[in-house]
C-alpha cells in the first residue's frame, strides 16, 4: 500500500482526467490511513486461451488447443509493479508478453483493455516487447469503454486497435503529475516542518520546491515534457495520424477515433478474436511467400554466378539467356540434355537467344548448386603431400638417427672386446649398423657424414672414445 501511495503521490501519470478526479477521494483516504477499494477485483486472471472456431475460455494452455489466441487482460488503472488491491503491473505483463511470443502454440494475442491510463514509467519497455511480438505473431488491442493515456500508448504498438461500441473511449495522449501541499493543514495542526540539506545538494528537490512555489516551468519542462514527448513520438511511429489536435490530450468517441486513425474499427470480442486468428494465417502465408522468394533469388544468383554475370533480370516469368550461355548451362549437365532435364521437347533459339520460364530456371539453379557441391576443391587448411625421399628437414633427422644408432653399436662392438679380454662371452645382438644418407659438402661434393673426420658429432665421439688427442688449447 506504501508503494502504490507513493506512486500516486510522486510520480508521473498518463491517466484520464475524469478517472483521477474521481479517485481522489480515496487517494487522501488513503494518506489518511483509512480502508478503501477501488472496486476492483483482488485477483485478476492476467492471461486466458480462445480456440480456434471455438469461443471456449481457457486458463490452461495445455488444455485449449494446439492453436489459440492468448488473451492479456489489462483493466483498471495502470501500474509498474502488480497490486494488492489491483491488477496486474506492467512488469508481469511484459514478461508474460514475452513469453507468448515465444510459445509455437500461441498463433495471436490480443489485449483486452478497459483503462484509464496510470503510471507513466516502463510503459516504453512494454510498448517495444508488443512491437517486437508483432514481427512473430499478430497482436491487437481490444478494448470495452475506456482506452485512455497510458492504455492508448500501449495499444497503439499493437498491429490493430479495436472498440466494441460506438460509445467507448480512446485517446487521453498526455503526461500529468499531480501533488498534494499539505503547509497549510501542518500549520493548522502546529506541525513547523524542517528540511536540512547539505551543502552540495543545492539542487536537491529543486522541481518540487520551485511548484510548491507556483513556478511549475522547471518541472513541465525537465519531467512532464519528455515523458509527453516519448508518448507521441511512439503513437506517430505507430500510427499514420496527421491531425496534431490528437496529441494534445483531447478523448475521442469511436466514429471519430476511427476518422483520426486512432483506431482500426468497432468489433465484438469474438470478431476480434476472428481477426486474430485470420492475421496469424496470414502472417503464415507472406513468411511462407517470403521464404519461396528468397529460394528463388538464390537460384537465379546461382546461375547468374555460374555464367558469370552480375544477374538475371526475370520480365513477365522468363528469363532470356544468349544461345552461348544456354551452351554454357547445357555442357554443365553432362550426357543429360537440358531440355529432356526440363522436360519439354527442345529448346527454341531465336536470334541468338533462348527463353526460360522463370520455374525453368529456378530448376536449372538448384541443379547447378548440386553440381557445383559435389565438386570436392582441396581446401586450403589441407594437408599437402611431402617428398619423404628428398626433404632435407627428413634426411638430417634420419641421418641423425643413424649416428646415434651407429654409436651404440660401436660402443657394443668395444663391449665385447673387453669380454673377450677378460674371457667372458661376448653379446650375439646383431649390429644394426646403417649407412646415412649422404650430405654435400660445402663444394658440393657428396660425403658420408658417419666417416666425415670434420664433424662435430664425429669429433665429439671420437673423443669420447679414447681415439683422439686432447685439444691441444687445453695442454697436453
Amino acid at each position: 500500500m506504501h508503494n502504490l501511495i507513493d506512486e500516486i503521490l510522486n510520480k508521473p501519470w498518463m491517466i484520464e482526467h475524469q478517472y483521477k478526479m474521481s479517485m481522489t477521494p480515496q487517494v487522501i483516504r488513503m494518506v489518511q490511513g483509512k480502508t478503501v477499494s477501488f472496486n476492483q477485483p483482488k485477483d485478476i486472471q492476467v492471461v486466458g486461451y480462445v480456440k480456434n472456431n471455438s469461443y471456449s475460455f481457457s486458463t490452461d494452455l495445455e488444455e485449449a488447443a494446439d492453436k489459440v489466441v492468448a488473451v492479456v487482460a489489462i483493466k483498471g488503472a495502470i501500474t509498474k509493479s502488480d497490486q494488492l488491491c489491483g491488477p496486474k503491473g506492467t512488469e508481469s505483463i511484459n514478461k508474460q508478453i514475452k513469453s507468448l511470443g515465444r510459445n509455437p502454440n500461441v498463433a495471436a494475442i490480443v489485449l483486452d483493455m478497459d483503462t484509464p491510463g496510470g503510471q507513466a514509467s516502463f510503459l516504453s519497455t512494454l510498448a517495444n516487447t508488443i512491437k517486437e511480438t508483432t514481427e512473430k505473431k499478430p497482436v491487437l488491442a481490444y478494448y470495452s469503454g475506456l482506452c485512455a493515456s497510458a492504455g492508448y500508448f500501449i495499444a497503439s504498438s499493437c498491429d490493430e486497435i479495436y472498440a466494441s461500441e460506438s460509445t467507448d473511449i480512446v485517446g487521453s495522449i498526455g503526461t500529468v503529475s499531480s501533488f498534494l501541499d499539505y503547509t497549510k493543514a501542518f500549520e493548522k495542526a502546529g506541525i513547523v516542518l524542517h528540511e536540512i540539506y547539505a551543502t552540495q545538494s543545492t539542487n536537491k528537490n529543486r522541481l518540487i520546491s520551485e511548484a510548491l512555489k507556483g513556478n511549475y516551468k522547471p518541472y513541465q519542462e525537465e519531467i512532464l515534457n519528455p515523458f509527453a514527448k516519448s508518448f507521441i513520438n511512439t503513437v506517430k511511429s505507430n500510427r499514420s495520424i496527421t491531425n496534431e489536435e490528437v496529441f494534445t490530450g483531447s478523448t475521442y468517441m469511436s466514429n471519430k477515433a476511427i476518422e483520426l486513425n486512432l483506431i482500426d474499427g468497432i468489433k465484438t470480442f469474438e470478431k476480434v478474436i476472428d481477426r486474430a486468428f485470420e492475421l496469424s494465417n496470414t502472417q503464415s502465408n507472406n513468411k511462407s511467400k517470403q521464404s519461396n522468394s528468397n529460394n528463388m533469388k538464390k537460384e537465379l544468383i546461382t546461375v547468374a554466378t555460374f555464367l558469370a554475370l552480375n544477374g538475371l533480370e526475370v520480365h513477365d516469368g522468363h528469363v532470356t539467356l544468349s544461345e552461348e550461355n544456354a551452351t554454357k548451362i547445357a555442357t554443365a549437365f553432362g550426357t543429360t540434355k537440358l531440355a529432356t532435364f526440363l522436360a519439354l521437347n527442345g529448346l527454341e533459339v531465336k536470334e541468338g537467344h533462348v527463353k526460360f520460364t522463370e520455374e525453368n530456371m529456378i530448376k536449372i539453379g538448384a541443379a547447378l548448386s548440386t553440381i557445383e557441391s559435389q565438386k570436392t576443391p582441396k581446401s586450403e587448411n589441407e594437408p599437402q603431400s611431402i617428398d619423404l625421399e628428398n626433404d632435407p628437414k627428413i634426411i638430417a633427422i634420419e641421418n641423425s638417427i643413424t649416428k646415434i644408432s651407429n654409436s651404440v653399436n660401436s660402443f657394443k662392438t668395444e663391449l665385447n672386446e673387453i669380454k673377450t679380454l677378460l674371457g667372458g662371452k661376448p653379446s650375439t645382438t646383431p649390429s644394426t649398423t646403417t649407412a646415412s644418407k649422404s650430405e654435400l659438402d660445402e663444394d658440393g661434393n657428396e660425403v658420408d657424414p658417419w666417416n666425415d673426420p670434420e664433424d662435430q658429432f664425429n669429433k665429439q665421439l671420437a673423443q669420447d672414445m679414447g681415439d683422439s688427442p686432447v685439444p691441444s688449447e687445453l695442454g697436453a
